[in-house]
């Protein structure tokens, strides 16, 4: 959803970049960058709950991208202009690639080593409670 959410927002970008949109410049800004942030999000927290762990890797590299994604906010905001605010957000996923192909791939195969091993064990769902 996220996905499709995010190919929304960019054709509401082509639009306003066309002069045919409604939208103010923030509105198209927040169409692309809310889509993306929740796939980011969905992502970061798959890996969190297949791991049963969210370490400081993801959190640093999560904390850059939402950094990023609130500058192209404030970009919609101010008006520097819509390619640079689209530009930021294009970084800002950048941002995840770029720690998973310098240090992340070899965290991750550490990670699944340690499931292998059993040292990190999945997090098991506990059955509901029956009320009362």
């Amino acid at each position: 959803m996220a996905i499709a959410a995010t190919g929304a927002g960019l054709r509401g970008a082509g639009l306003f970049l066309q002069g045919d949109s409604a939208l103010s410049e923030f509105g198209v800004v927040l169409g692309v960058v809310i889509p993306v942030a929740v796939y980011l999000f969905g992502i970061y927290s798959l890996y969190a709950l297949m791991f049963s762990k969210l370490d400081r890797l993801h959190i640093g590299l999560l904390t850059v991208t939402a950094l990023m994604l609130a500058i192209a906010i404030v970009d919609g905001a101010i008006g520097w202009g819509l390619p640079i605010a689209l530009l930021i957000v294009m970084l800002a996923v950048f941002v995840s690639v770029i720690g998973y192909e310098t240090v992340g791939h070899r965290h991750q195969d550490e990670m699944i080593r340690a499931l292998a091993d059993r040292r990190l064990r999945p997090r098991r769902l506990r059955p509901a409670r029956p009320s009362r």
